[in-house]
């Protein structure tokens, strides 16, 4: 390290080095040796004495020693040499040292102080726990161990604490379950599932890092009872089944009793045990225990091999017992559709002595009938396929053989009850209205006819009406009792094409088989209206009006639309107009032919339409402003006109290496027009100044026409009005720029 100088006194300075062995500090550095070394140096001046150094803070002391140099020298020179030996500590340290001397021969009293700091020790991540251990106590209760590996607090390998985990088989991960202190060697899980193959591990850590994880072994707690523990008779056999979560090496055993008595073990993977011969007299309830143990290091001695309580009781099994009366016989009060050809019989076997059933025998009727009977068929099926031979009533009964004397008369059971059931042909239906084919109203109506062969009345029907154009569902609805007529609740739309289908239910509750018919729905036209036009040279209108002739379907409004382009365009005129309308137009040419379509609508809604031509020949220039342009204003004398188109975004640019500009246009358009005309007061066929006043501050855009068939919208400028003095007339003009509509 560079020398640290003092101040200077008497032309002379002391200086300090220090010099650490080792350099840097690392965990395992337990101590620094610092070596000190005294320097004085000659200030620009010439010196020879003898003098005493003395030494200040953590090394203390003096030293003799003598120096020389030459006049205006610098010469510097050790003077003393001293070391000492530091304790590495866990934060960094401080420590100082000094030195001075004099007064020397000229009175020069120079002295130095120096620190030096030694680094912190720090230290590494943790050594893992030792001897690691998980030991089963009690029920709930799991004990791990281990034995501390560390260096205490200021040492290498610190602990501040140790962490524990537990895996559990049912879940099939690790868990942290807590963590303890650094000098805690035991911890027990008190919340030990019971139940469950765990296992356990402990990792110790510090603010440098974790150690490694040290397993501290399996552990099994007591084993929860089997559940659905289920016993079935098989020939003089009784077969015992249960049920245990699928934990793979858990269970070693399993203990069955019956009526409480230990009668057999099965293995670990076994899940039905089969009690060979049992006592043919009284009845057997089963119980089954399940079984795991533990190794000798991971248990008390209780714990090694780990017995559940016993399981629910099973059924009851009664040995070679004929069985009971079948049950749950059906159909049993309903009603069979003839056209199935069979009926379905079924029941459940119902055994005294928990076998499955071996035979079964079937006999039956017609309603006044005597019984037939089938013959024993050998099966375990509880159903069987009876033949219809006509409608009636059928009445049936069942037996069942289980394993007591299988197949003979003195191991069957008594026959069921009677169980019974009619049977009936399906209703007909048949769809009366609407008819296939077109359909020209907008609201639709279903009905339909009704037939069941043995008379049984209609209970219901179910009706569906769906666009075929994307299979949506326009209605369907439900009825009740014998109503044979319904009314859809929308209406079907002009040019769709719809199917509707209808099946009915008897009082029997049979239903029938789906009638359906498709219809295209086209509707009827009202009869085309009447129009007549007249123009109104002192208005500036065209009165159109409308005569609507009686007819089916009834017209009930009128839409009237107006074409100044010979009939590209339309504009609307008027809407919903009622029957034997007059509508009056002030957007007309004044000049020219205007194209009027007039369209009468019925309700169903359907349409019949007219287009007339209109002509007007006025040689007036017309402005009109307000509702409808109606307020008009005329102006016949002197009429003139001039127009100024103009393309606002239009500019030019001179670009380099080009000879001539460079235009670029915009899409807005500014057309301007300048109109003028006389008025002549005191006649009445053109306006007056007041009537110029007055359009001019309506809001809004006005509507120009003049005898050139120009028709246009625009904003009005402000009008001028001027006349000589003492004159009579007033000349008028303005601009109109023109505007969208």
């Amino acid at each position: 390290m560079a020398i640290t100088w003092g101040g200077a006194s008497g032309y002379l300075q002391l200086g300090i080095d220090v010099l650490a062995y080792p350099g840097r500090v690392r965990p395992d550095t337990q101590s620094v040796r610092l070596v000190v070394v005294y320097y004085i140096r000659a200030a620009g001046y010439g010196h020879n004495f003898t003098d005493t150094l003395r030494l200040g803070g953590r090394i203390t002391g003096s030293q003799g020693y003598s120096f020389s140099s030459p006049v205006d020298g610098w010469t510097s020179k050790e003077i003393a040499r001293r070391s000492v030996t530091i304790q590495t500590a866990m934060s960094r340290q401080t420590v100082t040292f000094s030195a001075s001397t004099g007064p020397v021969w000229n009175g020069g009293t120079p002295s130095v102080s120096r620190s030096h700091v030694i680094g912190a020790r720090g230290y590494e991540p943790p050594r893992p726990p030792k001897n690691p251990l998980a030991a089963w106590q009690r029920d709930g209760l799991t004990r791990v161990s281990w034995t501390p590996d560390y260096t205490g607090r200021d040492g290498l390998y610190p602990w501040d604490g140790v962490s524990i985990r537990r895996w559990k088989l049912s879940e099939k991960r690790w868990e942290y379950v807590a963590r303890v202190p650094w000098h805690v060697k035991t911890w027990d899980d008190v919340n030990a599932p019971v139940g469950e193959h765990t296992e356990y591990d402990v990792q110790a850590y510090n603010d440098a890092g974790w150690s490694p994880i040290v397993w501290a072994g399996p552990v099994n707690t007591r084993p929860l009872p089997p559940s659905g523990v289920r016993a079935v008779k098989t020939g003089s056999d009784i077969t015992v089944s249960w049920s245990v979560p699928d934990y793979a090496g858990y269970y070693t055993g399993f203990t069955v009793y019956d009526n409480g008595v230990k009668v057999g073990d099965a293995a670990g993977d076994a899940r039905e045990w089969t009690h060979v011969n049992p006592s043919a007299t009284g009845a057997h309830v089963y119980t089954v225990s399940a079984w795991t143990a533990n190794n000798a290091r991971n248990t008390v001695s209780a714990g090694l091999k780990l017995e559940s309580e016993r399981s629910a009781a099973s059924n009851t099994v009664s040995i070679l017992a004929r069985p009971y009366a079948p049950q749950d016989l059906s159909p049993s009060g309903v009603t069979v559709p003839l056209e199935d050809e069979a009926a379905r019989l079924s029941w459940r076997h119902n055994p005294a002595d928990a076998s499955t059933q071996s035979y079964y025998q079937i006999r039956y009727r017609q309603a006044g009938g005597s019984w037939n009977t089938t013959s024993i068929a050998k099966s375990s099926a509880q159903q069987y396929r009876l033949a219809l031979s006509g409608a009636g009533r059928v009445d049936w009964q069942v037996r069942t053989w289980g394993s007591y004397k299988p197949g003979v008369e003195d191991g069957a059971s008594p026959w069921s009850a009677v169980s019974g059931f009619t049977v009936e042909n399906r209703p007909t239906v048949s769809i009366t209205a609407p008819t296939s084919g077109t359909f020209d109203r907008s609201r639709l109506a279903v009905e339909w006819g009704y037939l069941q062969k043995q008379g049984s009345g209609q209970s219901g029907a179910k009706i569906t009406v769906t666009d075929t154009a994307d299979g949506s569902v326009l209605d369907s609805g439900v009825v009740q009792g014998s109503v044979s007529r319904y009314a859809v609740r929308r209406t079907v739309q002009d040019e769709h094409e719809y199917r509707i289908t209808v099946q009915v239910r008897s009082e029997s509750g049979l239903w029938s088989d789906t009638a359906a018919v498709t219809v295209q729905v086209k509707y009827a036209q009202p009869p085309k209206p009447v129009v007549s036009t007249s123009w109104d040279e002192a208005s500036g209108m065209m009165s159109v009006q409308i005569m609507n002739p009686a007819g089916e379907p009834e017209t009930v409004s009128n839409t009237v639309e107006r074409s100044v382009d010979g009939g590209s365009t339309w504009e609307l005129v008027a809407d919903g107009l009622p029957v034997q309308a007059t509508v009056t137009d002030s957007e007309c040419l004044s000049t020219g032919t205007t194209r009027y379509r007039v369209t009468a609508t019925s309700a169903l809604p359907s349409s019949s339409t007219v287009i007339v031509d209109a002509e007007a020949d006025s040689g007036a220039m017309w402005i009109g402003a307000g509702a409808g342009y109606a307020d008009a204003i005329r102006l016949p004398y002197n009429p003139e006109v001039s127009f100024t188109p103009a393309l606002p975004g239009r500019e030019t640019y001179r670009f380099a290496g080009r000879v001539m500009r460079v235009m670029v246009d915009g899409t807005g358009v500014d057309r301007s027009w300048q109109v003028a005309a006389r008025l002549i007061p005191g006649d009445d066929t053109n306006c007056t100044p007041r009537d110029v006043d007055r359009v001019a501050l309506t809001p809004g855009p006005v509507c120009y026409r003049n005898p050139d068939g120009v028709r246009i919208y625009a904003a009005m400028g402000s009008p001028t009005l001027k006349r000589g003095t003492g004159g009579v007339c007033w000349d008028v003009s303005c601009e109109l720029v023109e505007v969208e509509q």
